[in-house]
């Protein structure tokens, strides 16, 4: 599932979400797309991965 937190940033939520992708030929996991407000990057909205 998909939610906003209190600051507009979009949230993966739930006990299995399926948030997985693969980069640099590893597998990660999103955490959520950060707005400008939390990241500080004026204009830019950043994906979270770890």
């Amino acid at each position: 599932m998909l939610a906003y937190d209190d600051y507009g940033n979009l949230r993966y939520i739930g006990a299995n979400p399926n948030n997985y992708v693969l980069f640099n030929d590893e597998l990660w996991r999103i955490i959520g797309v950060f707005s400008e407000n939390t990241h500080g990057v004026s204009g830019e909205k950043l994906i979270k991965i770890i």
